[in-house]
């Protein structure tokens, strides 16, 4: 089924007594020149209370030092220690395209050098103090509003550190090969979502982990369920709360926008 196109970002409300929860879709990448912020967002967030986000921001130094913290707690070894070969060659590849240290494959283990790896690109390509979460947070800090986060910056990370150094290098070998891909698929990302395409951004959600199943399962579907229990429970609180999310959180049959219409909560997409 066709989903509407708005030309602008989507923002839902959410409501249930006199609580009103603003979910907000936002993507990884923009262009820093770009006008997102249209004036239904910036409203939304001025009439909340709180602002939630999935997890804190970090900046890519910081974010690698907490990698690589939450990689040395684990039995598996360092990514270099576990292939040869033509495998090391394709990893060492990655890692030199990346902006990554060139001893990244002696630092970390198979599933953290992955993490960085798409987290470097993320990093490089617009998620600086003009990315969406980045510029909601000076709002924020500005108008010194509560901030909440749904998550620990290492939650996702410890999961993945559990599985088997099998499992990890499949993870790292398929980061790599979709590696040249990773452009094209944040621009197709943005283009839906500047339009509020959400058609288009149900496909880009797919298109973004398709080469990784099981990992999509781990960090959207099984995420997205948390995020239903969370926002109920907001919804069970007072005042008004604003909720940035990513799209793929957001959007496509298992995210949180068809968990929540399927339980029959009513939500108003805001035009």
């Amino acid at each position: 089924m066709a989903l509407p196109s708005f030309a602008q970002p989507a923002l839902w409300l959410i409501s249930r007594g006199g609580t009103k929860v603003y979910l907000f879709a936002n993507v990884d990448s923009v262009p820093p020149e770009t006008n997102w912020a249209t004036d239904k967002i910036t409203k939304a967030f001025e009439d909340s209370d709180e602002i939630w986000f999935e997890h804190p921001l970090l900046a890519p130094a910081a974010l690698y030092a907490e990698v690589k913290k939450v990689g040395s707690s684990n039995s598996v070894e360092a990514t270099s220690t576990l292939i040869d070969g033509d495998q090391f060659a394709k990893i060492e590849g990655a890692v030199r395209a990346s902006s990554l240290p060139h001893d990244a494959m002696d630092d970390l283990p198979p599933w953290a050098l992955a993490t960085m790896i798409q987290m470097d690109f993320i990093a490089r390509s617009g998620q600086g103090p003009d990315a969406v979460d980045a510029r909601i947070l000076n709002w924020t800090q500005k108008r010194s509003k509560k901030v909440h986060y749904f998550n620990q910056v290492n939650y996702l990370w410890s999961g993945l550190a559990e599985q088997s150094s099998e499992y990890q290098l499949l993870m790292l070998f398929e980061t790599a090969d979709a590696q040249p891909n990773f452009a094209s698929q944040q621009q197709e990302a943005f283009d839906a979502w500047i339009r509020g395409d959400l058609t288009l951004m149900a496909k880009a959600a797919r298109n973004s982990l398709n080469w990784n199943l099981p990992l999509y399962k781990q960090i959207v579907l099984d995420q997205n369920a948390r995020y239903e229990d969370y926002i109920r429970r907001l919804l069970d609180g007072e005042g008004t709360q604003f909720v940035s999310l990513g799209y793929k959180q957001v959007i496509g049959a298992g995210g949180v926008l068809k968990r929540l219409t399927d339980d029959g909560i009513i939500i108003d997409r805001l035009q």
